[in-house]
């Protein structure tokens, strides 16, 4: 997993030194189970006339603590 392990030279006037190493990694593909929505491909011009066609007064009528502006 770890090779070629290398010890450089000190840092300034440290006794800290620089180690150089490869580390081998073994990783698997998995399929992402997470819901990617494209929001490119949205057809946002019939959404706004479908929500333009709606009588949002009407369908809210009663169902709010307050009367809705105007």
């Amino acid at each position: 997993m770890i090779k070629d392990v290398k010890i450089g030279s000190p840092l300034g006037k440290s006794d800290h030194t620089v180690m150089e190493c490869d580390v081998t990694l073994k990783m698997s593909e998995t399929e992402s189970k997470l819901t990617k929505r494209n929001f490119r491909k949205g057809d946002y011009n019939e959404i706004s006339q479908g929500l333009l066609a709606v009588n949002w007064k009407e369908q809210f009528a009663g169902k709010c603590g307050r009367p809705l502006l105007s």
